[in-house]
């Protein structure tokens, strides 16, 4: 690859300039070096690096609630203390994985991400094809602890794996390049890839229902649907641990310095430690926006298809087809990031894209149950439709947020992504939880129509109030630099000032001679 690199020199500078790579990311005292571009290569092999997280975490938020509760007929609270206990796993496991991923050195022919990275690989595809499968020994008679007890330690490494690939994988974005335009169709191709693996798995459920469904006269999920999820959840590992090869062969991560730590980085980076995010207002604010939007999306995924087969009683192929519209929807919009990043920024498409989000809520709450109707067909099409463009571009301006926050500081970036993620999942499991122990013992249609859209609608509210506030962040533009610069400029005058009475002093013992 040619490198294309553009030197801001803030200090003298040699004519002979050695082309610098994103395999030899060093920055040179007195300059700052900043990556145009990776190659194609690079590019491809970086978004495919999420897929199996991807694809679990579509069956995980779609059809977890689903299998467990109707398929396993476990309790609603039970499934929910369930989903509760992996997002607290999940939460525990992405601030330690940040901070370690930062502080350790790790593997270094290998990679301090990428070591995580596989890490992560290795305990979700040992434990999930556990998750979506009857328990090993279980029948009729099993009592519910029993199942609780089996499950659990399954769901937990599933969260902690799941967890390292993830904050692994978003922290080499800013490592990979210093370039805010290629970070952030980094992560729109990154989520083009989440999309896609979500039409993956609708799609595969879709057949698998068709062929494996057992009783094909009822429209209902049931225990009758065990193979369907079996068979998905192994094809879900299976497809995702051959992505995971790719992205493991073919990118190459950029190599830190022999022995660097966090610490050393952290004094080449203007003394910034992993305790300066805690002082930075603007941590916060993107903080709760991520959170938000991670609530949103996921809070919508989850229930969606209970809202599908119960609310509006639509036929069980539906939980995997109106979905599999979600994702395409969001998947085109995500195509179309980096032009109207371009023409409007961030912050405006994530104020259209919390727009469109009001407008799906409303929408959901109007439909009524008549799957019969051609015109109701329509309206459901078109709420899969805005719900996917909605969440798709909320998600992708959310993360490129973050990447922007990140900036230069790689070395406590990871920190940061586990920080955001810590209160995502806790937020999540913690919503879910709740929505479990209020369900109606009667599965009341209603309920499900709350949850698509009086939930969501509240998250939007507040999305709102923090994306005003965020109107006023230059994102990416520390406290800690300004401090940082005034400090540098107190002491450019001070040299000057001591210069200066040097040559009085030198003019005065002239003049008395």
């Amino acid at each position: 690859m040619d490198p294309i690199t553009e030197i801001k020199s803030t200090g003298e500078q040699e004519d002979d300039v050695t082309p610098l790579t994103p395999e030899n990311p060093v920055t040179l005292e007195g300059e700052e070096v900043i990556f145009k571009d990776i190659s194609k290569v690079q590019t491809f092999c970086y978004s495919v690096g999420h897929v199996l997280n991807d694809l679990c975490s579509a069956m995980w938020f779609s059809y977890f609630i689903i299998f467990f509760h109707q398929v396993l007929e476990i309790d609603s609270v039970t499934a929910g203390n369930l989903v509760l206990i992996g997002q607290m796993a999940d939460a525990i496991g992405t601030p330690f994985v940040g901070y370690e991923s930062d502080r350790t050195t790790g593997c270094q022919l290998y990679g301090v991400r990428k070591s995580w990275h596989l890490f992560g690989v290795i305990g979700v595809a040992s434990s999930f094809v556990f998750v979506f499968n009857n328990c090993i020994g279980c029948d009729s008679d099993t009592n519910i602890l029993s199942k609780y007890i089996y499950y659990t330690p399954f769901i937990c490494l599933f969260q902690f794996g799941w967890a390292s690939s993830q904050i692994s994988h978003l922290a080499i974005i800013p490592e990979l390049t210093s370039c805010k335009k290629t970070r952030g169709n980094l992560n729109g191709y990154r989520y083009a890839f989440t999309v896609s693996s979500n039409i993956f798995v609708f799609v595969v459920f879709t057949i698998l229902l068709s062929v494996l469904g057992g009783d094909s006269s009822s429209d209902n999920v049931g225990p009758q649907d065990l193979d369907a999820f079996k068979y998905l959840g192994m094809i879900v590992v299976g497809t995702g641990v051959f992505f995971m090869v790719v992205f493991h062969v073919g990118l190459k991560e950029p190599r830190r310095p022999e022995h660097d730590s966090l610490e050393a980085s952290q004094n080449r980076n203007n003394s910034f430690t992993w305790k300066c995010w805690f002082k930075e207002p603007q941590f916060y604010i993107i903080g709760f926006v991520y959170m938000q939007t991670r609530l949103i999306c996921n809070f919508t995924q989850v229930y969606y298809p209970l809202y599908i087969s119960t609310t509006l009683n639509l036929s069980k192929t539906s939980i995997a087809v109106l979905p599999l519209v979600v994702f395409i929807s969001g998947f085109l919009a995500s195509l179309l990031m980096p032009v109207m990043n371009k023409f409007m920024g961030r912050k405006a498409i994530y104020f259209i894209a919390l727009l469109l989000g009001f407008a799906y809520c409303t929408m959901a709450w109007f439909l009524k149950e008549g799957h019969n109707s051609g015109i109701q067909q329509i309206w459901h099409y078109l709420l899969s439709v805005i719900m996917g463009a909605a969440n798709g571009t909320l998600l992708v301006t959310a993360l490129s947020l973050t990447s922007d926050m990140i900036g230069p500081r790689t070395h406590c970036g990871a920190l940061a992504y586990g920080c955001f993620s810590f209160l995502d999942k806790i937020s999540n499991g913690i919503a879910v939880q709740i929505a479990q122990v209020v369900q109606p013992a009667d599965m009341c249609e209603d309920f499900y129509r709350v949850c698509l859209t009086i939930v969501p609608g509240s998250f939007l509210v507040i999305a709102v109030l923090f994306w005003v506030v965020l109107l006023f962040c230059d994102v990416g533009n520390l406290r800690h630099d300004k401090r940082g610069e005034e400090g540098a400029q107190k002491n450019i005058n001070g040299d000057e000032d001591s210069g200066i009475g040097e040559d009085n002093e030198k003019l005065g013992v002239e003049g008395k001679s």
